[in-house]
């Protein structure tokens, strides 16, 4: 039960059930019956003996002065010990505040200090993926090159393909010209030789023409 619902009725009820099981009132057996704090419960106590004991006076009016000082005394050390025990609770709960006081103290430093290691980490964060697009875009220069010198390449190897052809068809027109050169001098031979017989002829044919000439003159 929360201890704000902790009411002295409700601890009357309790402490009654208590004394008829014959239980010893005290305030952890109390705590431990229907919760709430150490010091409400101690204040409740306290209370509970002062009524008890100033209304058993009050109901023995032939009690003698002796007794009541004696039944006082008992109440007055009652009081005593349960304000040792409140104060020893309270210094223990102020220990315990200041112990809670330097361990939030820690946690403030230690999350100003992971905070600090956030924003660092971050910072490598925005580095690193400036460093990956700076990567992505000298791949895609790469590979652009690549491709470049790849399309060179093939046109060099298309360049020397044509070249190969060309010197082919060139050596066969040069193997072509030779054969038509040496046809050309053959036939040059030829029309020397035809020549000569020919001028061969033209001289007899001449000589004797003049032979002629002079057997008509004479």
């Amino acid at each position: 039960m929360k201890p704000e619902q902790i009411t002295y009725e409700l601890f009357l009820q309790t402490i009654n059930k208590m004394q008829e099981q014959g239980e010893k009132l005290t305030v952890r057996n109390v705590i431990a019956q229907i919760g709430g704090s150490f010091g409400k419960i101690s204040d409740f106590l306290k209370r509970f003996t002062q009524e008890r004991a100033y209304s058993l006076l009050s109901n023995q009016a032939d009690i003698s002065d002796m007794l009541r000082q004696a039944v006082l005394s008992e109440i007055g050390k009652a009081v005593g010990e349960a304000k040792v025990v409140l104060e020893a609770h309270v210094k223990q709960l102020v220990a315990q505040l200041d112990e809670s006081n330097e361990q939030i103290k820690v946690q403030e430093r230690t999350m100003i200090l992971l905070r600090e290691e956030e924003r660092l980490l971050q910072e490598q964060m925005v580095l690193a993926q400036q460093d990956i697009k700076n990567k992505e875009i000298e791949k895609d220069n790469l590979t652009q090159q690549l491709a470049l010198l790849q399309n060179e390449k093939m046109l060099a190897v298309t360049d020397a393909e044509k070249s190969k052809l060309q010197l082919a068809r060139a050596d066969q027109d040069n193997s072509d010209m030779k054969e038509q050169l040496k046809e050309l001098h053959s036939k040059i031979d030829l029309l020397t030789q035809e020549k000569f017989e020919a001028e061969k002829r033209a001289a007899v044919a001449e000589v004797q023409c003049e032979q002629f000439r002079k057997q008509q003159k004479t």
